[in-house]
């Protein structure tokens, strides 16, 4: 039974040392997109709900979602630390 463990240790040391490659500079990025959310819809980040966060394996990082009162969208790339875009749109 200890082996089997070990190979779990393994397993996920790996998983988590190839996920961490990149996950910081994401996080940064989809933090930076919700606070430029958040100040131009006038809402707290708080108020913001992350519908979809999407990886393309072209390197681009994609992230939706929807606040009182409207929906909201952000562009990356996972070589930068800017956004591309990022678009709020208030429901009419």
């Amino acid at each position: 039974m200890g082996g089997r463990l070990g190979g779990v240790a393994i397993v996920a040391l790996v998983t988590v040392g190839l996920s961490g490659c990149g996950s910081s500079r994401e996080a940064a990025l989809e933090e930076e997109c919700l606070a430029q959310v958040a100040a131009k819809a006038g809402v707290e980040v708080s108020d913001l709900i992350v519908d979809d966060r999407i990886k393309n394996p072209a390197g681009s990082l994609d992230w939706r979602g929807t606040y009182p009162g409207g929906e909201w969208a952000c562009a990356g790339a996972m070589d930068s630390d800017e956004l591309l875009s990022v678009v709020v749109l208030p429901d009419l």
